[in-house]
């Protein structure tokens, strides 16, 4: 116990005449000198001193230091540490650790180049208590720093910032080589549950259903490419696993890879909670704002999701690789599964002027038609195929008809329509002169046109005047569609039973979606008209239905009828030539 004693007593003396020694040698005008001779700039303080704790230190209060070049500090308290065996030597005494307590440092932006080459000093310990840092427009405050430098690397045990801009504890660990031209960057960035309103701000509808917003980067390089690997960014549940390349530390010039195992876009897509006055009016949004920003970014991009919800769609394995190059933007190629089917599609924007243009390829396969026409009566039962090429300009509905090009393709096999048997309702057509040929065939020859290109547009599917009992087996069915003009006109749509083939011809207006002439007829083998209807029909007002005319009132009792061209004229006009046999 006495040794202790001899101990504390000892290195209590040794500390005392240390201190008298510091005092009695060294004046405020030796420690500026020495501290600039250390750090080739100038250095200026009110009050200095020793102090023991953490370490044997210098105590510098009210610092200032400008470099010119770097930096500008300004600091409450700087604490210089030393090793204990060299304070006996002065002229090899050498700075070995550096406290900076609320110290509010400006980092030069520094464009100019310089053929001056600052020497990093090592520093065994370097803490940053309660900082205030700028760069440009950048600002941080309450930032916390734990870090030592050897050979001129920077190793960053701990880096935290309590909140910058909305965004909360960032933290940051890892190491800074400042060795080579380009200081290299290897550490790991990490955002704990931040709120995103500074992120988002521009989104306010996302902002609203986001949460919460977590990242962990692994990030390596310099200023030239920064390279993300193994990175997460968690919004809300989902997490996102990122890999990615930043080209010149610009997020407009970056190549990335990211996978994610589930999203639900449901609760981004939410309307927001909060009702709009009735003053209030509609701003129209300004989307070249949007495209001018767009035209500076390079990016190639890959996007897996194994599972995706948007609406009442389950969308699974969707795979896509983006390119955005001066104001092009490709999709290519881009898959996913939908229904047990499964969709390709290449898609390219063109952003370069005011008027954007596009491109759509999409090809459907072996895809469940009652699903894809959005039927609630699950009378068809079956599988279908889809093919589309168009190309239009515009963001207005009436901009993209107008400009609308292309064609639309549906076909497939096997198809069941359950509750009926069509075969045996036109059999009966002789004797009971009722049978409504949309009813049977809107379905197939016009529905999927409706489902797929206007919204909520539902046809109609055998009325009450017709047996409900038994189910036909459509053997095939085509539906081929092409888009000019501000039309669509039906190219080759046509549907076979076992028993008859019915087809359709004419044209849907898509300035006022109505119907041109669309007649449906049932064919005999030589594929004339055994008898037809022609149809009416307003598809913004979902009202379709048989036109009505004077010859058809007085060629048959039941309005809507027809009777075949062959019985009237004595002739067969072809009324089909398409591929369907």
């Amino acid at each position: 116990m006495k040794y202790l004693k001899y101990s504390i007593v000892a290195i209590l003396l040794t500390l005392l005449f240390s201190s008298a020694f510091f005092y009695a040698m060294i004046n405020k005008k030796d420690i500026e000198t020495y501290i600039s001779s250390q750090t080739k700039s100038t250095i200026t303080f009110e009050k200095y001193g020793l102090s023991f704790y953490p370490f044997l230190s210098l105590k510098l209060s009210s610092v200032n230091y400008d470099d010119k070049e770097l930096a500008n500090i300004s600091t409450k308290e700087l604490y210089l540490g030393f090793s204990l065996s060299s304070l006996l030597d002065f002229s090899n005494l050498k700075i070995d650790s550096v406290i900076l307590n609320e110290p509010n440092i400006k980092i030069y932006s520094n464009t100019k180049p310089t053929n001056s080459k600052q020497e990093i000093i090592d520093i065994k310990y370097l803490e940053l208590n309660n900082a205030k840092i700028s760069y440009e427009n950048y600002r941080f405050n309450a930032l916390n720093l734990d870090a030592s430098i050897e050979n001129s690397i920077i190793k960053i045990n701990k880096l935290h910032v309590k909140n910058w801009n909305e965004i909360k504890d960032i933290t940051i660990e890892g190491n800074i080589n400042l060795s080579k031209k380009e200081p290299f960057y290897n550490v790991n960035l990490k955002v704990q549950k931040s709120n995103p309103q500074y992120v988002l701000k521009e989104f306010k509808i996302i902002q609203e259903a986001v949460k919460s917003i977590s990242l962990d980067a692994n990030i390596k390089g310099d200023s030239k490419q920064l390279i993300l690997h193994q990175s997460s960014l968690s919004i809300n549940d989902s997490k996102l696993s990122i890999d990615a390349t930043i080209n010149n530390l610009d997020i407009n010039d970056m190549q990335s890879d990211i996978r994610i195992d589930q999203l639900d876009l449901n609760q981004y897509l939410a309307p927001s909670k909060i009702k709009p006055s009735k003053k209030s009016s509609k701003k129209k949004i300004n989307y070249e704002s949007y495209f001018k920003d767009l035209r500076k970014v390079s990016h190639m991009g890959v996007l897996n999701i194994t599972q995706l919800k948007v609406k009442d769609y389950h969308i699974k394995d969707l795979s896509l690789k983006l390119q955005i190059k001066k104001g092009m933007i490709t999709i290519s190629p881009s898959s996913f599964k939908l229904y047990d089917g499964e969709l390709m599609g290449k898609y390219i924007i063109d952003i370069r002027k005011s008027i954007p243009k596009v491109t759509v390829q999409q090809n459907i396969k072996n895809i469940h038609l009652t699903k894809l026409i959005n039927s609630k009566s699950n009378i068809l039962k079956g599988n279908i195929n889809l093919d589309t090429h168009f190309t239009f300009e515009g963001m207005s509905k009436k901009e993209i008809f107008a400009s609308l090009k292309g064609e639309k393709k549906m076909w497939g096999k096997n198809i069941v329509i359950d509750q009926y048997n069509v075969d045996d309702i036109l059999d009966k057509f002789e004797e009971t002169k009722k049978v409504n040929l949309l009813d049977i065939g809107a379905i197939f020859l016009a529905g999927p046109f409706a489902g797929l290109f206007t919204q909520g547009t539902k046809f109609a599917l055998l009325k009450s005047e017709v047996d409900k009992k038994g189910s036909t087996k459509v053997k095939e069915f085509l539906s081929v569609w092409t888009f000019k003009n501000n039309h669509a006109y039906a190219k080759d749509v046509a549907l076979k039973t076992s028993k008859n083939i019915l087809a359709l011809k004419g044209s849907i207006n898509l300035d006022n979606k109505k119907f041109d002439d669309i007649t449906i007829a049932v064919l005999d083998k030589k594929k004339c008209a055994k008898f037809s209807q022609t149809l009416e029909g307003d598809l913004s007002k979902n009202e379709i239905g048989i036109k009505q005319s004077a010859a058809a009132t007085f060629l048959s009792p039941i309005s809507g009828i027809f009777e075949s061209a062959g019985k009237l004229l004595g002739g067969c006009e072809k009324f089909y030539s398409g591929d369907l046999k």
